[in-house]
This record gives C-alpha cells, structure tokens and sequence, in this order.
C-alpha cells in the first residue's frame, strides 16, 4: 500500500498538501490522523467528496511508501503510519526548519517557506497538471492561513507568487475568507477571557515570556486562533497558552522575541511548527506538571542575544561637532 499523510491533527496546510501531492504520486491514497482543525473539518463537511481519503484507523495492509507533507518529525504522525516509516520508502516535502532530531530517513525536499502549500504548487505547475477552481480555493486557504494572509515574516516571494498563480487558476478569494477566520465565537472568546484573567510573567535568562492557564469542559476549535488573537491584543511578546480539556492538554505559543525559537520548544515537547508559531499536545493533564516542564524546555532553548543596551552605557552622551578629538576622549573616559 503507498500512501499519503500529514502530522496529527493536520491543519488546512497539510491537507492542502496531501490533496496536491496526490496529483504527483495518482496511485497513492490520502490518509489523515486525528481531528483535523476546526475551520478545515467545516470546509470538510461541505467539499469532502470532492477529495477522496482514508483515516490512519482504516489502514488494514502494510505500508511500502509513504509522501510526508508539512512534517518531518515521526513524532507529529500517526501512532500507526510511525510504525512503517523504518520499513517503507519515505519521500518528505516540508516548510518547517530542520534540527538534529529529525528521525525519519528517506527523500527530503525542506525550503524555507511561508507554507508547505507553496512548493507543492510549484511543483504542479512545473509538471504542467491542471489545478482547478475548488483545487485553487482550497490551496489559497492554506496558504492565507499558514501566512496569515501573507503578512507573517515567513513569507518569502515565492509564496506570494504562488498566490498570483493560484488567483489566475480560479481561488474564490471570498470563499477564501469563510475558512481564513478573523472573528471569535462565542465559546473562544470565553477561553480568551480566561487566559487574560490568568496570565503569569516568567523572566527566563533575562527574557520575558507570559503563560496563561485555563481549562474547558467542552471541546472548544480553533485555539490556535484563541492564542494569536490574545497575543496581538494583549501586545505580549512572548504568549504561550496551556489549556486542558478532557484528557489532553494543549501548549500553543506565538512570539516576536528574537531570543525565543518555539518551533524548537514545542518540538522536544512532541508538536512543532514555526519559529514564531508552535504548539503541541500532551497526554498530561496536571497543569502544574505541564508548567514545570514547559519553564524546563524554555530554560534550554532561550539564549538571548547580546543588544546593544547589554554593552553600552545609557543615557546616550553627545559630543558636538565643534568638539575637537580630544575633548571627546576626555567625555569617553569620563562617561564610559
């Protein structure tokens, strides 16, 4: 059997991905772990059966090749697809950065980009295969989302051009914008109140990062959209939220700290994602004991780097322009 999946839980990015590597690889089979995201299981319930795909639980026959999109770590797939991926041929296209511990041999295609979406496009239109306007539509969501909407750092040229293309090949951007979600529900903004009301500051290595704690009695989407929209408003540098419901508990970051990689953070916490962008899920449901492991893994990975007001003295003297050359090495020695 050769198939073709994402990391847990897959988000429109890596679905997109699955369904365009499916153009690549025609006697492959999409297969998807977990629950996918909120916004992608209501694009789901309208245009499923216009992408055929199994779930991991319905592989019944061993696997010979496996194309790994949006993910390169066998931490982040399936229980079940991680138990082929020593055996079978593995071919990876992914937008994250590597790290040392990447653990899955085989074909790696991994480019600094602002989505793994963009890549597979390229390679689509390299080969000359038609993309189609629901195909376009749902290529462009996961290229807005995984952006946000091109503004995010991580956008690199390429990626904008993809969007050009795409846009050409018939991407209903109003459509678009029903799945790329700005606003809460009601249910979110409860959680997003709760993270502010609990929201804790840590001084790490001489880095600020603030944590907010809370927990929900139902199933709540979309917390990834909770966290950022918190971040922004609460013009946190550093936001990482933990938030237990039922069995699980999620770690979900954002960050505009040079001195803060969460990609690498959430990582060695079984997730991934991006530098500024990270989250993973744990089986732990003590808060405390997902604190205390959280501050441990942020204590590894922060390393500040040195700025200018670490070396200079402050507040800034002037010399004037009619100052001679040695009048101001007398400031200097004076002043420091």
């Amino acid at each position: 059997m050769k198939i073709i999946t994402t990391h847990r839980n897959p988000d429109f990015d890596g679905f997109a991905s699955c369904v365009a590597a499916k153009k690549l690889y025609t006697d492959h089979i999409i297969t998807i772990s977990g629950r996918p995201s909120q916004n992608l299981l209501e694009y789901l319930r309208i245009y499923g059966d216009r992408f055929e795909y199994i779930t991991e639980k319905e592989l019944e026959e061993d696997v010979e090749k496996i194309v790994l999109v949006d993910t390169s770590s066998s931490r982040r797939v399936g229980e079940k697809i991680r138990r082929f991926l020593n055996e079978a041929d593995v071919t990876i296209y992914d937008h994250h950065p590597e790290t040392e511990n990447e653990d899955i041999h085989g074909i790696r295609r991994i480019e600094k980009l602002g989505a793994t979406i963009t890549m597979m496009v390229e390679l689509l239109v390299d080969q000359g295969l038609e993309i189609d306007p629901i195909e376009a539509t749902l290529f462009m969501i996961a290229l807005y989302e995984d952006t946000g909407n091109l503004l995010y750092s991580s956008t690199t040229p390429r990626d904008i051009e993809v969007a050009k293309i795409l846009l050409e090949k018939g991407a209903n951007l109003e459509e678009v914008s029903n799945f790329v979600k700005t606003d809460l529900t009601l249910d979110q903004k409860r959680v997003a109140e709760n993270l502010m009301n609990h929201v804790t500051d840590f001084e790490i290595s001489g880095v600020k990062v603030s944590i907010a704690i809370t927990e929900t009695e139902k199933f709540i989407g979309g917390l990834n959209v909770v966290v950022s929209k918190l971040w922004s408003l609460g013009g946190y540098e550093t936001l990482i939220c933990i938030i237990k419901h039922g069995k699980k508990t999620h770690v979900i970051g954002r960050t505009s700290s040079p001195d803060v990689d969460l990609g690498e953070v959430m990582k060695e916490l079984g997730g991934g994602g991006h530098r500024k962008a990270a989250s993973c899920t744990l089986e732990e449901t003590d808060l405390n004991k997902v604190l205390e492991r959280l501050l441990e893994t942020l204590k590894k990975h922060i390393k500040p780097v040195l700025r200018a007001k670490d070396i200079m003295s402050s507040p800034v003297k002037v010399a004037l322009s009619q100052m001679s050359i040695e009048e101001v090495n007398k400031m200097m020695e004076r002043t420091g």
